[in-house]
């Protein structure tokens, strides 16, 4: 059953993109990830042991892996994501983008966060010069890259964009 793998794959990158969106969307779209998930934890198991107790081995084994399956692949989902997540603000935000960065200045920032109060601000950064990604040792200091002075790290998306999320 390897399409049971890849959909339970695809629908957890689709609900990681929805949870990521900014705005209302992502910020009501986490409560109710927190209900449907471990419902559906428990029905993955519950199918698994139900094979088991059939004599279905391979069946269970299937059923098990496929609620294994994005553990094992959250990275991956999760650079994915935030791909398709770069692609969809570069198309809905390009005039903004285009006009920011024909402004002088290093880097091009823009807000990523869903809106939780004290929790991690998330920014997508355009860098040409790359230096979002040295340690903070090897980054140049200006007034003009505050923001950048307290990321706790920057992951290198595609191209010059970066997510570089603040604590």
């Amino acid at each position: 059953m390897p399409w049971l793998v890849l959909a339970t794959l695809g629908l957890v990158a689709a609900w990681l993109l929805v949870i990521r969106t900014p705005g209302d969307i992502g910020f009501a779209a986490v409560p109710i990830a927190l209900i449907i998930w471990p419902v559906v934890f428990i029905a993955y198991a519950g199918v698994a042991i139900w094979f088991g107790f059939r004599r279905r081995p391979r069946r269970a084994v299937s059923v098990a892996v496929a609620m294994a399956a994005p553990i094992v692949f959250w990275g991956a989902i999760g650079w994915v994501v935030d791909v398709a997540h770069l692609g969809l603000a570069l198309a809905w935000q390009r005039p903004h983008i285009e006009a920011s960065r024909a402004q002088p200045g290093p880097f091009v920032v823009d807000d990523w966060s869903i809106g939780f109060a004290g929790g991690a601000s998330t920014f997508l950064v355009y860098d040409k010069s790359g230096s979002v990604a040295k340690p903070r040792s090897g980054q140049v200091r200006t007034p003009d890259n505050d923001i950048l002075n307290d990321c706790a790290g920057a992951e290198h998306l595609v191209g010059h964009y970066y997510v570089c999320t603040i604590d």
